[in-house]
């Protein structure tokens, strides 16, 4: 059986955006809007509706569990993002028919992981990582494990 996995990642459901959800999860979850915690501040505007992220904003906010080395090669690697990924809608949810597990970050600076809870309440199951939003560069190793154990169990 495959498995979907989402890491620190928005749960939608059908007709739901990014922002909708994380509203919507966020008031139910009684945290200020967006958690708290947002990187649209360090959105830098670009051509043809897309936006780039603050090198410093990045650092504290995506990869604040990472070496320095790590972090210096995630930011050379950013890049412009269309504004509408933020506002685009799925029409169908695999989540709603495929086991899902939900991997929350409770060291996520971009995210608040209560709003990652509630993500994961919308999955089949969930477990928790001390690390930050980009455990697949911090520690690659839980990743690796979960992916493997994952397909050991379908195997």
């Amino acid at each position: 059986m495959r498995n979907l996995v989402y890491i620190a990642a928005f749960v939608l459901d059908a007709g739901e955006s990014c922002v909708s959800a994380a509203d919507k999860l966020s008031h139910e979850a009684g945290l200020p809007r967006e958690g708290g915690r947002t990187l649209v501040d360090g959105y830098m505007p670009g051509p043809k509706h897309t936006v780039t992220l603050d090198p410093m904003v990045a650092r504290a906010c995506l990869y604040n569990d990472c070496d320095a080395d790590t972090v210096a090669w995630a930011i050379a690697h950013l890049g412009p993002h269309p504004l509408a990924n933020l506002q685009g809608v799925p029409t169908t949810v695999a989540w709603r028919t495929k086991p899902s597990i939900y991997v929350v970050c409770t060291d996520d600076l971009a995210v608040h992981p209560d709003l990652e809870r509630a993500f994961a309440g919308r999955c089949t199951s969930s477990v928790e990582w001390p690390t930050s939003h980009s455990p697949f560069l911090s520690r690659p190793e839980l990743v690796a494990g979960l992916l493997g154990e994952l397909a050991t169990a379908s195997a």
